[in-house]
């Protein structure tokens, strides 16, 4: 969750690593951000910023910052939920589908994805992708935010980007709905 008072650079530079790292294929990955008022499109503009210039290559080369997913149907499985939420309505700003690295052009490749307004209700918002893909989700106010967590099938960890410790004390998070 990222309020329109928190480090842009900073909150930035956490998503993305936690998102693209190893390319979202680890259990405590972001797959979904939701954006509180204004930081919304400030956040978007930057975290896509960063998911384009994401050097993605074969991990032990110098330089790589995010290497392959781990086989072909792992990628099919990625694009698949990414694919269907486009034509629910979310809006690709970075579209890291069909990546080619040259040298390894039968590689896993996918860069990193970010797609914008996102449904809440839709499968990409319901689903744990397990790749390079972050979903943001915008929320009017900070109450809607909190519903949408709470909302969430999912709950190993949540994040709340903020300058303000009351602000962060004031959020009451829920245990997820297993």
């Amino acid at each position: 969750m990222v309020l329109p008072d928190a480090d842009m650079e900073m909150t930035t530079r956490i998503a993305a690593d936690s998102a693209f790292g190893c390319a979202g294929q680890r259990c405590l990955a972001s797959s979904v951000a939701i954006t509180v008022g204004e930081a919304g499109d400030v956040f978007a503009r930057q975290i896509s910023e960063s998911a384009t210039h994401r050097k993605v290559g074969y991990g032990l080369d110098v330089g790589v910052e995010m290497g392959p997913v781990i086989s072909p149907a792992s990628r099919q499985r990625i694009e698949g939920p990414h694919r269907r939420g486009v034509a629910a309505g979310a809006k690709p700003l970075v579209d890291g589908r069909s990546a080619r690295v040259a040298g390894y052009e039968h590689g896993n490749f996918i860069r990193p994805t970010v797609l914008d307004n996102v449904d809440p209700m839709s499968e990409l918002a319901q689903t744990e992708v397990f790749g390079p893909v972050l979903s943001v989700m915008r929320a009017k106010t900070i109450d809607d935010a909190i519903e949408m967590v709470n909302r969430s099938a999912f709950g190993n960890m949540a994040c709340l980007f903020t300058s303000s410790g009351a602000a962060a004390q004031a959020v009451p998070l829920r245990n997820a709905r297993r």
